[in-house]
């Protein structure tokens, strides 16, 4: 028995061997470019979804090579490169993608929803809107088709008609919060504050840790003057996505300004144990925390450094110009608020700075003509006020410093905590006039 079964396994053994090539050939009986395009094209997915801009970009690339008429390739590719701000190269692929959808089924649910979305892209909204008014027509009831519809009616300026179908995409789908979004966006243009809030509040209860939903809520309050719930909501955001500097800044923006410093100064610090380094608006930021908590040197050294990565952000010059001029280095100031002023010649603030550093170091007609140009730029800005009298001060005219530090704390209180360490007042400290100021 045992013979008859190595005799037949070396007969199979045998069989196997002669078919040779033939086998390779059998066990890939229905391979073609098609199903090879489909897999790369699934892998380019992948990658698009991942963040792999690039692979992804080379896969759909390599898809197309194999089916230059696939239309979803081309569609997908186009939303990459839009994405990616490349808008030329993608509304070519998109309108491609549209035309061959459109020979085989032009009123295909799907092609007209295709259709409006390239529309949009293109900034065509009336055309939009036409397309989308058939795609309701054939099929009623979209939610979807809905939200595209009001995003277009919002472009052209038909905000009621906008509410109208965001509401109704709502009510058809409740338990999707983008129609509740959408609708906030535009209470929001049409500056009705409180019922945006209340939308972002339902989408918030439906998605807790959504951090975009406590941004884009917190940015309504900011506009609604109510700053505490702003600055709230910001932190929220930042607390469910602790590696994001752009939602550190949002909270630590308003902190600043509320002059609230060591709260901006911790979370900061909470930001930099996950990241090494700061971008340029936050070491801005932070620069202004570390001069106000009195820490110059470590806010010259943090400046210094983002400058040498970014050496035109007028912002961080601005920030070390006013260490400069604090720390009684007024020439090296003016030097940063003029590279600011040749970067942006109506940034009243380098303006109004360089010329109080101009007046300490005796150019009082340069110091004038700055100030005179940075209030021209803002008329009706309080800090003027305060910039006037901050020059006023240093050329030991007590009087008019006295009186315009006054308007500007009436008009803008926060003013009074800059006043107290400003050492631009030093000359005004021993007034009992600047005391009743900064008392009441």
């Amino acid at each position: 028995m045992r013979s008859e079964l190595l005799s037949l396994s070396n007969r199979i053994s045998k069989a196997r061997h002669k078919v040779g090539k033939t086998w390779d050939r059998l066990t890939n009986i229905g391979r073609s470019p098609e199903r090879d395009a489909y897999a790369v094209h699934n892998r380019a997915m992948e990658h698009h979804n991942a963040g792999r801009h690039k692979d992804a970009l080379e896969d759909y690339a390599r898809a197309l090579e194999l089916m230059p008429d696939d239309p979803y390739a081309l569609r997908n590719r186009g939303l990459l490169l839009y994405e990616l701000e490349r808008h030329d190269e993608a509304l070519s692929d998109l309108a491609r993608s549209l035309y061959l959808r459109e020979r085989y089924n032009p009123e295909h649910p799907d092609t007209l929803k295709e259709k409006g979305e390239f529309y949009c892209r293109a900034e065509r909204y009336e055309d939009a809107v036409a397309v989308y008014n058939r795609a309701l027509q054939l099929v009623p009831k979209q939610p979807e088709v809905l939200q595209r519809r009001g995003i277009a009616l919002n472009r052209l300026g038909f905000y009621e008609d906008a509410l109208a179908d965001f509401s109704e995409a709502y009510r058809l789908s409740p338990g999707l919060p983008e129609s509740l979004r959408l609708r906030a966006s535009v209470l929001e243009q049409m500056g009705r504050y409180g019922e945006a809030v209340g939308d972002l509040s339902r989408c918030i209860e439906l998605r807790p840790d959504d951090a975009t939903l406590y941004k884009l809520r917190g940015e309504i309050e900011e506009a609604s003057g109510n700053v505490e719930a702003a600055t709230s909501d910001f932190c929220r955001a930042f607390n469910l996505e602790p590696d994001s500097e752009y939602y550190c800044s949002l909270c630590c923006r308003l902190l600043v300004n509320r002059r609230r410093n060591d709260e901006a100064y911790a979370l900061f610090m909470r930001l930099l144990e996950r990241t090494s380094t700061l971008g340029s608006y936050a070491s801005a930021l932070l620069g202004i925390v570390y001069i106000r908590m009195e820490r110059f040197d470590e806010a010259l050294t943090l400046l210094d450094s983002a400058l040498a990565l970014d050496p035109r952000d007028k912002l961080l010059l601005l920030v070390r110009a006013s260490a400069l001029h604090i720390t009684r280095r007024y020439a090296e100031a003016i030097a940063d608020f003029t590279a600011c002023l040749e970067i942006d010649d109506t940034y009243a603030n380098a303006l109004a700075g360089r010329a109080v550093a101009h007046a300490r170091l005796g150019n009082v007609q340069q110091a004038r003509d700055d100030m005179s140009r940075a209030e021209e730029l803002r008329p009706d800005d309080p800090s003027n006020f305060y910039n006037w009298a901050c020059f006023h001060a240093v050329t030991s005219d007590t009087s008019a410093a006295i009186e315009a530090l006054k308007v500007a704390v009436e008009r803008n209180p926060q003013f009074r905590s800059d006043a107290e360490s400003d050492p631009d007042f030093e000359s005004l400290r021993q007034d009992s006039r600047f005391s009743d100021i900064l008392a009441k």
